[in-house]
């Protein structure tokens, strides 16, 4: 398990909140790419997923629970969905 720390956009109830900060738990699957038509290998490849840590807002932590009672289950998913494409860049 890896500690991923970065900024977020979150939109609210209240609007679009921009640069909050979050941590995220990565882990990572790897898997061999497919073969090349000739049958040679093509490498590996790591896929990784992102759960939700915590976010802050100002002095303010809130929990994965308390992210999914504000803002819903979807929109904690799409977080973390980002969150892992932002990691693999």
């Amino acid at each position: 398990m890896i500690e991923f720390e970065t900024y977020i956009e979150i939109e609210s109830p209240c609007g679009l909140l921009q640069d909050v900060p979050a941590m995220f738990e990565m882990t990572g699957e790897t898997r061999q790419r497919e073969r090349y038509s000739w049958g040679q290998s093509r490498g590996e490849v790591t896929d990784y997923r992102a759960k939700l840590k915590w976010i802050k807002l100002g002095e303010h932590e809130m929990s994965r629970g308390d992210v999914i009672d504000m803002l819903g289950e979807m929109e904690a998913a799409e977080l973390e969905v980002a969150a892992a494409e932002k990691y693999e860049e």
